[in-house]
This record gives structure tokens, sequence and C-alpha cells, in this order.
């Protein structure tokens, strides 16, 4: 998660302030009060959804789809995301838009 936030960073998305705060605001409002691999996680959803970079429809749609990919993987191989499948859920989220 850490080298998303700096990839997206760097990529000009949010500035380092702006994902510490919205972090921070995060970590505050969760119940372990720790910066937990969820608690980055939903505040990169949330910072990529704020600034228009995608919809909750996507992220949820690429989650269920490595989520199947992982399943379907034999235990010691590398997950592989179908290229047809990602076309799908970008496909599914611009017929929405």
């Amino acid at each position: 998660m850490f080298a998303l936030a700096v990839t997206l960073n760097r990529a000009g998305l949010f500035t380092w302030s702006e994902w510490n705060t919205a972090l921070v605001e995060r970590i505050r409002a969760s119940d372990c009060g720790e910066a937990s691999y969820d608690i980055w996680l939903d505040t990169l959803e949330a910072l990529l959804i704020e600034r228009a970079a995608t919809d909750r429809g996507v992220l949820d749609g690429l989650r269920d789809a490595w989520r199947a990919a992982a399943e379907a993987t034999p235990h010691g191989q590398p997950i592989a995301l179908d290229p047809a499948v990602l076309r799908r859920v970008a496909s599914g989220a611009a017929a929405s838009a």
C-alpha cells in the first residue's frame, strides 16, 4: 500500500500532505486506532474516488476479479488477471458513467 500511495502521489493525484491528512483522519475514526492495511486501502480508495480517478463500481469490480483469479490459481503460482477481465470491468464502468 505504501508503494501505491507513493506512486499515486508522484503521479500528482494528491500531495503528500493531503495523503497524510486523509490517512490520519481514517486512523482516528477507526476502532483500532492503527494504520492497518485496510485503513490504508480505504484511504487510497477514497482519494481515488474523491479525485474522480475511478469510481466505487470499478474498484469493486477489480477486487472481485482479483479475488476470483486468486481462488482459481494453484498455490505457489503467480496470480494473473486476464486482460479481458480488466476490459470488462472498465467497459462496465464506462457504461454506467
